[in-house]
């Protein structure tokens, strides 16, 4: 059937896009990890430095967590409305 097969099509669309999503998110929280623990070994002036890009990164990484979370209720609700 044509809408069930488009339905489908939406949902892999979503799924893709979430798959893209936690990659970068696992990306991010890596990057992270890595600033932290350099952050913890730099001398005052370096930890200046650091500390707005760390804080960037943890905002960003908040975002796509968000972004992860709406994405997959919008695949759940897509596979429910391909399913009728």
């Amino acid at each position: 059937d044509y809408y069930a097969s488009r339905g489908l099509g939406d949902v892999y669309k979503r799924q893709g896009k979430y798959n893209q999503l936690e990659q970068s998110y696992k990306q991010l929280q890596e990057k992270l990890e890595d600033m932290r623990s350099e952050y913890s070994r730099a001398n005052k002036q370096e930890k200046d430095k650091m500390s707005a890009a760390i804080l960037d990164l943890e905002q960003r990484v908040r975002q796509l967590s968000t972004e992860m979370e709406q994405t997959a209720i919008q695949v759940r609700n897509l596979e429910k409305q391909a399913t009728k």
